[in-house]
């Protein structure tokens, strides 16, 4: 008798798979997401989405930061994002612990490719400004001032930093209001491309099948309405029905 690796409740799994879509604010959005109505077999286990039931609005932890989606674009395989903590907490209140925004390379690249992109990253409570770079004061937080540069430097004796990630237009250079512009930057967003199989997925829907992801086996999987053991597509109805009969 052949032995399959789905389980029992892969007609489940394939029905929640191919039905149902993470829905939150103007977010819906299926393969290769999770979250919501969906199980977690039917996304990559580090693509989990969450929905904030106040704000209604959709979530996802990128390498330990917690950022907002604004826009999911299926077609392009693309989303722009916004680090949570400084879209609403201001510049002066970033999450604790303070972690920079680093893009996980295996699953994702910056859309447009840099020099689409610049990193900003803000200085808190420095032992004595520096007259090459813009200043703030903090009200009602933890730090007292900040600065903020697009440069790459390092400064000693600062209480704390934090580097994401912000679209490059001129705008900045000789622009009176830095403070300003980065928080339109902070609102706008940044754009990244997920690295998907396009046409494993297509091949697996077009085999009437929903792509998904073994957990087990750390891959990605062709889930079906009938048991299967091809991780990448659904065996022919007339195959399977073949294989029933010899067991």
């Amino acid at each position: 008798m052949f032995g399959f690796r789905v389980s029992l409740s892969s007609s489940f799994i394939y029905k929640n798979c191919s039905e149902a879509r993470f829905e939150c604010g103007n977010i819906s959005i299926g393969y290769p997401f999770f979250g919501g109505d969906r199980l977690r077999e039917c996304g990559h286990p580090d693509l989990e989405l969450h929905c904030d039931g106040n704000t209604n609005t959709a979530t996802i932890e990128m390498v330990g930061v917690k950022c907002r989606v604004m826009e999911i674009r299926p077609d392009r395989q693309t989303l722009r994002i916004a680090r949570k903590d400084l879209l609403e907490n201001g510049c002066c209140r970033p999450q604790t612990p303070i972690i920079n925004s680093t893009i996980d390379s295996e699953l994702f690249d910056l859309e447009p490719a840099p020099p689409g992109y610049i990193n900003a990253t803000l200085y808190y409570d420095c032992p004595s400004l520096i007259s090459s770079l813009e200043y703030s004061t903090c009200n009602s937080s933890g730090y007292k001032n900040i600065s903020v540069t697009m440069h790459n430097i390092d400064l000693d004796g600062c209480s704390a930093s934090v580097t994401f990630p912000i679209f490059h237009t001129d705008d900045f250079c000789g622009n009176p209001d830095l403070f300003s512009f980065l928080k339109e930057a902070i609102e706008r967003g940044f754009q990244v491309k997920w690295k998907e199989d396009a046409e494993a997925y297509r091949k697996c829907n077009a085999s009437g099948g929903a792509c998904g992801f073994d957990l087990l086996n750390n891959q990605r999987f062709c889930y079906c309405p009938h048991p299967n053991q091809n991780p990448n597509e659904c065996p022919p109805q007339g195959m399977y029905i073949s294989i029933l009969s010899l067991t």
